[in-house]
């Protein structure tokens, strides 16, 4: 599991709770690290302390190799900044609004020319990214957002026709089917990808699934089986089943 604000920049490869309420249940059960529950409270960064560096946040938003995590953190800053009684910086925000909108939609129409030319495994998988990441930018739009999860995850279904998925692919499409509250179909990418025997990864993954689905039960039950797969988890997911076993 990634810590600290690698929670945000590896945004697809984590649960994202729709609430601080939830984002607090899966720290508390170990599913996530406290990092979800700070940014659900949008408690992540100097930048949107007051008073506001405008010359600050003009110079990171000048940079067009920006992650998702500054992003996030910039969109949050000029949705409360388009409301302000001073018309310039009303009308700054609206633009550096469009200004990082225009860049996701840049690089979207760039990959999607060259991939109706001829598929290419990781150009699709950046493409699905990048549908997912604007998915994030539209958190409080949950139709746009919806749009956006569906688009990513019909990248990743390329992948999978292609018969090319990682394992980090699977995450990311169970964690999209989350998100759209398709537990069931979650279930059915995980079974589709497992081989039959006892994976580590694909456990705690399925696990995940049961947990966000409310089946606690179910999710204790999968912590049992990988209690005794130990010796094959790396240190965080030691660190979960340990949390799981002496509840």
């Amino acid at each position: 599991m990634a810590s600290g604000f690698d929670y945000i920049r590896k945004a697809n490869t984590m649960l994202q709770p729709r609430t601080p309420s939830a984002a607090a249940r899966a720290v508390e059960y170990g599913l996530l690290p406290v990092e979800a529950l700070i940014f659900s409270a949008n408690n992540i960064s100097s930048l949107a302390e007051e008073p506001i560096d405008y010359d600050e946040i003009e110079r990171v938003l000048a940079r067009e190799d920006l992650d998702i995590n500054t992003n996030l953190l910039l969109l949050s800053i000029f949705e409360k900044l388009i409301k302000h009684k001073d018309p310039e910086i009303a009308l700054f925000a609206a633009e550096s609004i469009n200004t990082i909108e225009g860049r996701y939609n840049g690089k979207i129409e760039k990959l999607k020319k060259l991939l109706s030319e001829k598929y290419e495994v990781n150009q699709t998988r950046e493409l699905g990214t990048l549908y997912y990441e604007v998915s994030l930018t539209n958190y409080e739009r949950p139709t746009i957002r919806k749009f956006y999860l569906k688009e990513s995850f019909t990248s990743y279904r390329a992948i999978e026709l292609h018969k090319e998925l990682t394992f980090d692919d699977v995450r990311s499409m169970v964690y999209i089917l989350l998100e759209l509250e398709l537990g069931s179909q979650a279930r059915q990418v995980i079974q589709g990808y497992s081989s039959g025997e006892e994976n580590p990864d694909l456990l705690i993954l399925e696990a995940q699934v049961e947990f966000t689905s409310g089946n606690i039960d179910r999710t204790f039950e999968i912590f049992t089986r990988l209690s005794n797969l130990k010796k094959r988890l790396d240190e965080e997911s030691l660190k979960m089943v340990n949390h799981w076993m002496e509840m």
